[in-house]
C-alpha cells in the first residue's frame, strides 16, 4: 500500500484545515446572528407589552371601522363621477372580491355595492366626503399617536396640525388603495402571474408603511431605518389577508352568520391585527434606530428659540452688546496667570509715556 506524501499530501492537509477553520469561524458568527434575532424578538415583545400597543391597535381599528362606510361611499361616488368605464371596472373588482371572500348569503353586500354604482349622486358624494374626512382624520390621528408611543416620543403638535397631518395620510391611503385595486384588476386581465402581482403588492405596501413611519410620528429618522418595520408590516398584512380569506371560506361556507354582521365582526378583528402589526413594525424600527442612536424628536421653533436663549444666558452672553458679559473677568484672569506679560505691558506703557 502506498502512502501519499510530499506537496500533494501537504496541500490536502492544508485544504482540510482551511475548511475546518471556515466552518469553525462560521459557526460563532451564525450563533451571534441567531442570538441577535432572539434578543430583538424578546425586546420587541417587551416593548409591545410595556407600550400597551394592543389597546392602541384596538382604538385605531375601531376608528377605521367607523370611518369605513363613509370612506367607501366617498371613493365609490368619486369613481362613478370620473366615467362609466372606470366605474364599471371597479364595480367588477369589488363584486369579484365579495364572491371570492364571503359566502353566498352575503348577497345584500353585492346589491348595496351595485346600487351605489347605478345611482351616483353629487349630494351623496358631498355628505360621504365630509363624514369620511372627520372619521378618517380621527382614525389616522389615533394611529399617529400610537406611532408616537411606539417611538417613545411626545406629540407636541396642536390638535389642528395633528388632524391635518392625519387627513393627508388618510387621503394618500385612499388614493393608493384605489389605484392599487385598479392596477390589480388590469394586471390580472392582461395575464400577469400571481407571484409577480403579489410581489408588486408587497413593494407597494412596504413603500406605504415606510411613508407612514417617516411622516406620521413627530421625529427625525433616516428613511433606511423605516424599512425593516415596513417590510415586517407588509409581510404581516399579506399573511393576515390570506389567512382571513381562508377562514371565511372554510368556516363560513353555507353559514348565515357570515353575512354582513359576521363580515363586519371578522373585519374588525382583521383591522385590529393589521393595526397591531403596523405598530409592531414601528417598535421594530425604534429598536434598530435606538441601537444606532439616530432617532430624535422634532422640536417646535418656539422651543428652539427658548433653548437658544437659555444657552446664551448660561454661557454669559450679554444680549445688549452681543459679547460675553464676563470678558473683563477673563482678562483679569489672563493677567493673573501671565504676570510677565503684564510687566511687559507696563514697561512698554512707561516707555511710551517717557517718549511723550
Amino acid at each position: 500500500m502506498t502512502t501519499r506524501s510530499g506537496p500533494r499530501l501537504r496541500r490536502h492537509q492544508t485544504t482540510q484545515g482551511q475548511g475546518l477553520s471556515r466552518r469553525t469561524s462560521a459557526t460563532p458568527a451564525l450563533t451571534t446572528k441567531l442570538d441577535t434575532v432572539k434578543e430583538t424578538a424578546r425586546e420587541l415583545w417587551r416593548e409591545i407589552r410595556e407600550d400597551s400597543l394592543m389597546d392602541a391597535a384596538a382604538s385605531v381599528a375601531f376608528w377605521l371601522l367607523l370611518s369605513l362606510p363613509a370612506a367607501l361611499l366617498a371613493v365609490l361616488s368619486s369613481v362613478s363621477l370620473l366615467g362609466p368605464e372606470l366605474a364599471a371596472e371597479l364595480e367588477d373588482v369589488l363584486l369579484e372580491f365579495v364572491d371570492r371572500t364571503f359566502s353566498d348569503e352575503s348577497e345584500g353586500v353585492r346589491e348595496a355595492i351595485s346600487g351605489l354604482f347605478d345611482q351616483p349622486r353629487a349630494g351623496l358624494f358631498s355628505v360621504a366626503l365630509a363624514t369620511a374626512i372627520i372619521t378618517l382624520s380621527g382614525a389616522f390621528a389615533g394611529l399617529i399617536r400610537g406611532l408616537d408611543v411606539a417611538y417613545d416620543i411626545d406629540e407636541p403638535r396642536s390638535f389642528i396640525r395633528l388632524r391635518l397631518a392625519a387627513l393627508g395620510l388618510a387621503l394618500g391611503t385612499l388614493v393608493v388603495i384605489t389605484i392599487s385595486t385598479l392596477l390589480w384588476s388590469r394586471s390580472e386581465a392582461i395575464g400577469i402571474p400571481v407571484a409577480l402581482r403579489l410581489l408588486i403588492a408587497l413593494v407597494v405596501l412596504i413603500i406605504w408603511a415606510a411613508t407612514m413611519f417617516h411622516i406620521g410620528p413627530h421625529h427625525h429618522t433616516p428613511w433606511r431605518f423605516d424599512l425593516p418595520g415596513a417590510a415586517f408590516a407588509a409581510v404581516g398584512w399579506l399573511l393576515l389577508s390570506i389567512g382571513y380569506g381562508w377562514y371565511i371560506r372554510i368556516a363560513g361556507s353555507g353559514n348565515e352568520l357570515v353575512g354582513v354582521t359576521g363580515a363586519a365582526l371578522l373585519g374588525l378583528t382583521w383591522m385590529w391585527l393589521a393595526s397591531l402589526v403596523l405598530l409592531a413594525g414601528a417598535e421594530l424600527n425604534e429598536i434598530f434606530a435606538d441601537r444606532a442612536d439616530v432617532i430624535s424628536a422634532h422640536t417646535p421653533w418656539r422651543h428652539q428659540a427658548r433653548d437658544l436663549y437659555n444657552r446664551r444666558q448660561s454661557n454669559g452672553v450679554d444680549d445688549d452688546v452681543g459679547q460675553p458679559a464676563d470678558i473683563e473677568d477673563r482678562n483679569r484672569a489672563d493677567r493673573r496667570d501671565n504676570p510677565e506679560s503684564d510687566q511687559a505691558d507696563d514697561s512698554e506703557g512707561g516707555s511710551k509715556d517717557a517718549a511723550t
